[in-house]
């Protein structure tokens, strides 16, 4: 649960292994409360504690998508959002708590159409150059290693999927606010790909 939301909870899905680079896609259909469902890839240093907590480190996260889902009452006929973002957390780090320094780059993508009641594909592409964001087969946002805070995404990330339950755009999340005739309300997963570039033989 986050800091007051309770008595709502969420869940997450995160892959045991970390994987580093090639091209992420995700077919998946957004909550249809007024929640944040994301496709990203993390590592917040959970299993290197002695780098997590001491200065001079940071932790990294790549969000191939946040989508918000319907809005809540008195926002209709808003956008919707579809983020695109990157983030380097700067150590000592704890998830929520000591965020000292949080880097982001990235583009707020917004949709005028409510995409909850369909699956979309989100796409991204790590490469050794740049990183690329797509919905549905489109580029929606590109940006170079050079571009982004320390020197880029360079290390092996885990992959998660997760609802979340926050106060972010229209969705307005915060108890008591969300109206109960949305809930329970699933975010659904038709399939997640992870491919790799091949080697070129010596």
């Amino acid at each position: 649960l986050e800091e007051g939301r309770a008595p709502y909870s969420s869940a997450a899905v995160k892959s045991r292994v970390k994987v580093y680079g090639g091209y992420f896609e995700c077919r998946m259909k957004m909550n249809t409360a007024p929640v944040r469902s994301a496709f990203w890839l993390y590592d917040p240093l959970s299993d290197e504690r002695h780098r997590k907590y001491a200065p001079g480190e940071f932790s990294e996260e790549i969000d191939i998508c946040e989508v918000e889902g319907k809005h809540q009452s008195g926002a209709e006929g808003k956008p919707y959002l579809v983020n695109n973002a990157t983030h380097h957390y700067v150590t000592p780090y704890l998830e929520g708590v000591c965020n000292r320094v949080n880097v982001p780059y990235g583009k707020k993508n917004f949709i005028k159409d409510d995409i909850s009641g369909d699956f979309h594909t989100y796409g991204f592409y790590w490469g050794k150059e740049d990183l690329v964001w797509y919905m549905d087969g489109k580029e929606t946002y590109r940006i170079k290693h050079s571009n982004t805070s320390y020197g880029g995404f360079y290390r092996p990330l885990h992959v998660v999927l997760d609802s979340e339950i926050v106060d972010w755009h229209e969705s307005r999340c915060r108890n008591p606010n969300i109206d109960q005739s949305l809930l329970p309300s699933v975010a659904k997963v038709d399939w997640v790909r992870h491919w790799v570039e091949k080697k070129a033989k010596e």
